[in-house]
C-alpha cells in the first residue's frame, strides 16, 4: 500500500531525514485499510518516474497526476483499456465537486485530453499490456503510465481484485 492519497506524507520522500516519519505514516495507512488492516512487513522502494502531470492533486497531498491507464488482459488478449483516473477521481483530486458543472470544466478538459491520449497511445498500450499478459497468464489488470521516458508498466493485480469501470462489459463480475 503506497498511501498515494497522502502523497507528500507517505510515498514521496525528498529528504532522508523524513524516511522514519513516512514509514510511520505508511504503517498507519496499512492499519486503517480494512477491518484488520493490511500487512506492513514487506516494503518496496520505487523510483519516482519523471512525468509531465495533467494536474496536481491538491487533495491527494500534491500528487502529480500523469496520463495513466488500466488495461485488463486475459493471457495476452487485451480485453479493455480505461484511463486510470475516472472523472470523479480527477475532480476529487483537485477539490472540485463532480456535481458542480461550472467548477468541473477545467477537470473535464483534462479528462478529455486523457481520452484523446488513450486513442493516440492505444496501439502501444495494447502491445505492452499484451506482452505483460502473455508473461503472467490468466486474468490481470496492468497499469501503464506515460512518463517522460515513454510508457512504463507501474503495477499489476489480479483481475478480480482491481477497480473496473462501471458498465464495462469486461468487468470482473463477468468473469
Amino acid at each position: 500500500l503506497s498511501g498515494k492519497f497522502r502523497w507528500k506524507d507517505t510515498c514521496f520522500v525528498t529528504d532522508s531525514l523524513q524516511i522514519g516519519q513516512h514509514v510511520v505514516n505508511l504503517i498507519e495507512e496499512s492499519e486503517l485499510a480494512g477491518f484488520c488492516g493490511l500487512p506492513s512487513t514487506v516494503w518496496a522502494v520505487r523510483e519516482l518516474l519523471p512525468v509531465t502531470p495533467l494536474l496536481i492533486g491538491a487533495r491527494y497531498g500534491g500528487m502529480p497526476i500523469a496520463p495513466e491507464w488500466r488495461c485488463f488482459v486475459d493471457d495476452e488478449q487485451v480485453l479493455c483499456i480505461h484511463p486510470y483516473w475516472p472523472m470523479g477521481s480527477l475532480a476529487k483530486a483537485v477539490g472540485v465537486d463532480p456535481a458542480d458543472s461550472h467548477a468541473r470544466v477545467p477537470v473535464e478538459r483534462v479528462y478529455t485530453k486523457l481520452l484523446l491520449m488513450t486513442d493516440k497511445y492505444g496501439a502501444e498500450l495494447r502491445a505492452l499490456a499484451s506482452k505483460v499478459g502473455r508473461a503472467l497468464q490468466d486474468h490481470w489488470s496492468v497499469d501503464i503510465m506515460l512518463t517522460n521516458r515513454g510508457l512504463v508498466v507501474t503495477d499489476m493485480a489480479l483481475y478480480q481484485d482491481s477497480y473496473h469501470w462501471e458498465g464495462c462489459p469486461n468487468g470482473p463480475s463477468k468473469k
